[in-house]
């Protein structure tokens, strides 16, 4: 029983590692696959020799010091498209010229749209091995968008923001088509090649032996094809690559949602007030905006209480400002405060409330007893008092 206990203990901390530990930067990864954001130099070359980029040298190296592995890095984090962007990762006009000849991208959930904010990864193989079978397989935190499946859509762009990544390592138009070089970049590219004007072929979707492949599924491993609808509604997070290296390199782009993460800074609003009777209050003001968090969209709400600091607040229809001007009279002590959140109201964090404070004058002025008479001098009584009647503060506590 003790034996069996270890083992179930030893499952649950390895499967509560594996959920911690995957964030932008380390996507999950099986025995086939390995993370590595720090690549050897020119990784993103199936050839190289000395300076010139002349494919005729011999392929680029293992990655993270293990041998035979499907490779991940991370290109950009949290990258906001722009209409420029997305014709780079395609075919960049800013460096090179193809004409148009590139496939489409192969777009999951609506693909890529300018503004949205990404995570873009390049997925590759460049060590001579054959992973047909034993596939590599990884699991991002966002989900999949597009995938770049030609050699042209894995080429430098501009929005690159990896720090261990430069510019020198990564192939470009001007040197990746030359006849005149033995081995040429585009030759990497990735089998079967025959993109049907940049549809997703079936074949590259079956698991085998004897050709090249690569799927997209959900979490729960169904196998999600672009052209086949399936995926719709359903989070494609998964990306496999059964590929024969043949020494080539075989490469794509992957693009994923930013995973949505809160806040974890509320800011600061500022100038409680305190009026004589009801009253105008003045604009809430912010001192400091919400920080952190990442994704989904950075969204600000009110909540006010008549009850105290802490308790008693309802939102506040409509206004989703910074900062806020309350209605034109309140009757009673009122306390605001600010929501923010990115991905669920229900994980909100809150800045601290400030107070509208309604003072009223006494209505009654109590009374006093304890009179005394004594014939000499004395040494008089205490006094008696009965409260004022009314509230310094209409509302407060």
């Amino acid at each position: 029983m003790r034996k069996l206990y270890l083992h179930i203990l030893f499952l649950f901390l390895v499967i509560s590692f594996n959920t911690y530990s995957q964030t932008a930067t380390t996507p999950l990864t099986n025995s086939h696959a390995i993370v590595e954001n720090n690549p050897v130099s020119n990784a993103f070359y199936a050839y190289i020799s000395s300076g010139n980029h002349v494919y005729t040298g011999s392929c680029c190296g293992q990655q993270g010091g293990s041998s035979e592995k499907v490779v991940v890095t991370y290109e950009s984090l949290n990258l906001t498209l722009t209409s420029q962007l997305i014709s780079e990762i395609k075919n960049s006009t800013s460096t090179y010229n193809d004409n148009g000849t590139a496939p489409n991208l192969l777009s999951f959930n609506g693909g890529i749209n300018v503004g949205d904010v990404v995570n873009v990864y390049m997925v590759y193989i460049n060590d001579n091995v054959n992973r047909r079978s034993l596939y590599g397989e990884i699991e991002f935190e966002g989900e999949i968008l597009a995938v770049g499946m030609d050699w042209q859509h894995t080429l430098w762009f501009s929005g690159i923001n990896n720090p261990n990544l430069g510019t020198s390592d990564y192939p470009r138009w001007s040197y990746a088509n030359s006849a005149n070089k033995s081995g040429k970049f585009e030759d990497r590219k990735f089998e079967p090649n025959s993109y049907s004007s940049g549809n997703f072929q079936n074949a590259w979707d079956n698991i085998n032996s004897n050709k090249d492949w690569f799927q997209c599924l959900t979490a729960n491993g169904s196998v999600c094809s672009p052209t086949g609808g399936s995926y719709n509604g359903s989070a494609v997070k998964k990306f496999r690559l059964g590929c024969s290296n043949g020494a080539k390199g075989d490469f794509f782009r992957i693009i994923t949602t930013v995973a949505c993460q809160e806040p974890t800074g509320a800011g600061t609003i500022a100038n409680p007030e305190s009026n004589c009777g009801s009253f105008n209050p003045g604009n809430i003001w912010y001192n400091t905006l919400a920080s952190g968090g990442s994704g989904g969209t950075l969204t600000y709400f009110w909540e006010k209480s008549t009850i105290n600091s802490s308790s008693g607040f309802s939102t506040i229809s409509g206004v989703s400002t910074s900062g806020y001007d309350p209605p034109s009279n309140i009757t009673q002590t009122t306390w605001y405060r600010r929501g923010a959140y990115r991905c669920d109201i229900s994980n909100a964090v809150y800045t601290s409330a400030i107070e509208k404070t309604v003072v009223t004058e006494i209505t009654g002025a109590g009374s006093i007893n304890g009179a005394e008479s004594q014939c000499t001098s004395y040494n008089p009584g205490n006094i008696e008092g009965v409260q004022p009647n009314g509230l310094a503060a209409q509302g407060g506590s």
